[in-house]
């Protein structure tokens, strides 16, 4: 019963106590302290009451008492604990997105791209899981964001200043260093149809456009990486 403790994970103080009043009773009627050494329990011996002793009816009625008690009040401070459910969200085990929904990039981009973008696609996982659909939108394009300037780095050896430092300077820095048309493309479809939209308090996410952003920016950073590799480059660390 210690994970029911007023300490532990769930907290039923009062169906801890019914449950160990009900372990009592029972104790009573199988464990003789001073009878033959014939259990082992843990590191000691205790006597066992015969096995073949049937209960007598007041025995059987505090048992009884002792489960209606609990079951009571259990069902009771269950209605009030904090416990949620959460269901699946499209294809997506709410395990994984929760614990490991980074494992939806490949074993190769998770090896190069920033620990910016690693926190922020796990970020958005787990908004995912939990129906913040908005805020798992923001975490997708962040975490793609951190990779297209990470692409910029590694491309032309430089960020943009601070006061460039947005969609679309890092496209034209993509394009004049010859990055393939449909990765532009993507990118372009991205910042317009969803990322700048996104940034206006109006625009909310359902879950159908969290997931789609999801999978989006998990494709986008995989083409980029490959794409990187597929030049020739080496993707550059952090600055």
């Amino acid at each position: 019963m210690s994970p029911f403790s007023e300490t532990g994970p769930y907290r039923l103080p009062m169906s801890r106590e019914a449950a160990s009043k009900l372990a009592a009773t029972l104790d009573g009627f199988l464990w003789d302290p001073s009878g033959p050494q014939t259990l082992v329990v843990g590191a000691r011996f205790i006597g066992v009451v015969d096995p073949k002793r049937a209960l007598t009816a007041d025995e059987v009625d505090r048992v009884k008492k002792g489960l209606d008690t609990l079951e009571s009040v259990l069902a009771a401070e269950m209605g009030q604990a904090d416990i949620w459910a959460v269901s699946e969200k499209g294809l997506y085990s709410i395990r994984k997105l929760v614990d490991s929904a980074r494992d939806a990039l490949s074993t190769t981009a998770q090896s190069v791209i920033w620990n910016t973008a690693l926190t922020d696609y796990s970020e958005a996982g787990k908004c995912l899981a939990f129906e913040r659909f908005t805020a798992s939108g923001f975490h997708s394009l962040r975490s793609l964001e951190s990779v297209i300037k990470q692409y910029v780095l590694t491309a032309t050896g430089k960020l943009p200043p601070h006061n460039r430092q947005n969609w679309g300077e890092y496209i034209d820095q993509l394009d004049k260093s010859k990055a393939p048309a449909a990765i532009l493309g993507t990118l372009r479809s991205i910042k317009d149809n969803h990322r700048n939209p996104l940034m206006h308090p109006e625009d909310i996410l359902d879950e159908r456009e969290a997931i789609s952003l999801f999978q989006i920016s998990g494709m986008s950073i995989g083409e980029l990486v490959n794409d990187m590799f597929t030049r020739g480059l080496r993707p550059a660390s952090h600055p």
